[in-house]
């Protein structure tokens, strides 16, 4: 059933999928048949399982610089191929960009500065300015 879903579902349509996401697949089908534990062994042995399987139909690439895996379809075009990126980093998962760091950083910042008390008045009068300053 997981060799079905691969073909339908990343060849045929040519989709970039995560190797967990087939993982979870396995295992919901597992459950689905009654299985009640899976190996582990079966779970760390799915990428060899797949490559057999399909050869050179499928490539297993990490495409995010980090330890994800994803199943790409050697037969997907390049426009294609970056849609799919593009939509796996607006998942969610990925969101965690430093843009988005220093947006949430700066607008703590401007709330800090805000709240600040101001004990100068404007514009600052003779008596108000000090020589130490």
């Amino acid at each position: 059933m997981l060799f079905d879903h691969i073909r339908s579902e990343v060849i045929e349509k040519e989709r970039i999928v995560r190797l967990s996401e087939m993982t979870e697949f396995l295992l919901e089908y597992l459950s689905l048949m009654e299985v009640k534990e899976c190996k582990t062994s079966t779970k760390k042995h799915i990428r060899r399982n797949i490559e057999s399987e399909f050869g050179e139909l499928i490539k297993f690439e990490s495409l995010l610089e980090n330890k994800s895996m994803f199943l790409v379809p050697v037969n997907m075009k390049p426009v294609q191929t970056a849609k799919d990126i593009l939509a796996i980093l607006m998942s969610g998962k990925e969101c965690n960009s430093s843009k988005e760091i220093i947006q949430k950083a700066a607008l703590e910042v401007r709330e800090v500065i805000r709240k600040k008390e101001n004990k100068t008045s404007w514009p600052p009068r003779p008596s108000d300015l000090n020589e130490a300053l």
